[in-house]
């Protein structure tokens, strides 16, 4: 990816025809390493299309395809949205290798992050990360979340444990 060159960022709702390329993604191990243990477990597109049956009829689940220049790279949303309690959870992928690492995530979390608070009116979003997942933890930590507990040596990566931390975001502008 050349920085220099302008990227056109565009967010769209998730398909069925993309879940080809999210299976892809989910299925990779320098991304299913950060994840839930369902999709640590690997997936297949037969389940990702079950899966997708019923996202559709979900209300409480906001997907979008982050897309750079016209290609599909990732996907950002809010999950478990809870319209009672107003709060809900963030789930990011950046699925191609070459957008990882370059601020891609950043603007994606931003954007959805101004779309749980400004559209939905959610009062705090939250989130999981794993320990040895640095980079997420510094993204996060850059974007306001604060770490509200852990899970003491909850997820076993290449043999050894480490902590689930919970971080949440609060929309201090709506209170």
């Amino acid at each position: 990816m050349d920085r220099k060159k302008e990227l056109k960022i565009v967010y769209r709702p998730l398909e069925v025809s993309d879940l080809k390329l999210r299976t892809q993604w989910q299925n990779n191990p320098a991304i299913s390493k950060n994840l839930g243990w369902q999709i640590r477990k690997g997936t297949t597109l037969k389940e990702a299309k079950k899966w997708f049956e019923s996202y559709v009829n979900n209300e409480n689940d906001k997907r979008y395809i982050i897309e750079v220049n016209g290609k599909p790279v990732g996907i950002v949303g809010l999950t478990d949205i809870n319209p009672v309690d107003k709060n809900a959870m963030l789930y990011i992928i950046i699925g191609e290798d070459k957008y990882r690492g370059r601020g891609l995530g950043r603007k994606a979390c931003e954007y959805i992050i101004n779309f749980g608070f400004s559209k939905l009116k959610l009062h705090k979003i939250y989130l999981e990360v794993n320990s040895y997942n640095e980079n997420a933890f510094r993204l996060y930590n850059k974007l306001g979340f604060v770490e509200e507990g852990r899970l003491k040596e909850q997820i076993k990566h290449d043999g050894k444990y480490y902590d689930e931390i919970y971080m949440g975001l609060f929309d201090t502008k709506n209170r």
